[in-house]
């Protein structure tokens, strides 16, 4: 059965991470855990007693679990809630995913960006990553999923199964719809020169890959074969669509400043206006 790790918003003008968490988990039969997290900087209260300390802590830590609980109940719903003081929290959430969640659902956006924490979580996330915000094109059920079909690498080859495969159970959930999108890879520059056929392009991608976008067993109508730049086409597409949820693979790759992701997969998501599930991918 999935479990999963839900991460309460910090503020209250965020979106509500909790209520749709909980009605994910309803959808999908997968049990919920409401994770709220606490953190205030005592060093200033440097030799102040360590058992008044302590106390403060633990009534910070009280006080914050008393409200998540009045949220859940609020909600008419039953979840286990714990309360934890990290100052790194997407850290901690790395850590609590070791014990058996199959998903984090967490709040995104308080502004017109991802956060240095989200960043975080994506670039290390060992399980699908749901960040849901609270920008008004995300309102629909509809599901975007982003593939690479031109790929010989095995490890996207998986990755494109476990995006497709995690798009549809999320579209089991919401009840919408699933699009599959596949960008041909052309800048801009290019294919303003007009010396590239992208029509040629297109049936290109179709005569070699007929049989997999046949196997998609999906209409017409909800495959989407562009050219162009994929930090562009997709957010637009998305758009376009009024897709609620964008499904994006992302290979992690360890560099010198730790995990990292592709700039490609970077430049779509910090454009994309839509709920994000980031299905992971690692290689070495």
């Amino acid at each position: 059965m999935q479990k999963l790790l839900i991460i309460a918003p910090a503020l209250e003008q965020q979106f509500d991470a909790i209520k749709k968490g909980l009605e994910l988990a309803q959808a999908l039969n997968a049990k919920a855990e409401v994770v709220g997290y606490c953190y205030e900087p005592l060093s200033v209260m440097e030799g102040t007693p360590t058992e008044v300390v302590n106390g403060i802590k633990s009534d910070l830590m009280a006080n914050r679990s008393a409200e998540l609980k009045q949220r859940v109940a609020a909600l008419g719903q039953t979840a286990p809630i714990s309360v934890r003081w990290a100052k790194a929290i997407a850290d901690d959430i790395s850590e609590l995913v070791n014990n058996g969640f199959t998903m984090v659902v967490k709040a995104y956006r308080q502004s017109d960006h991802l956060l240095p924490t989200d960043w975080h979580l994506i670039r290390q996330t060992r399980v699908p990553l749901m960040l849901l915000t609270d920008h008004q094109p995300a309102q629909g059920q509809d599901v975007l999923a982003a593939l690479d079909l031109g790929t010989s690498n095995e490890v996207k080859q998986r990755l494109n199964q476990q995006v497709l495969h995690a798009a549809r159970e999320l579209v089991k959930a919401t009840g919408g719809k699933l699009h599959v999108a596949f960008v041909v890879r052309l800048s801009r520059v290019i294919r303003d020169l007009e010396i590239i056929d992208t029509r040629h392009l297109l049936k290109e991608v179709y005569r070699k890959h007929g049989l997999l976008l046949e196997s998609l067993a999906l209409p017409k109508e909800q495959i989407h074969v562009q050219v162009g730049d994929a930090s562009e086409c997709l957010p637009q597409l998305a758009a376009t669509l009024g897709v609620g949820y964008f499904a994006i693979g992302a290979r992690q790759r360890r560099g010198l400043l730790g995990f990292v992701i592709g700039n490609t997969a970077e430049a779509i998501l910090h454009r994309m206006r839509s709920h994000l599930l980031v299905v992971p991918g690692s290689e070495s």
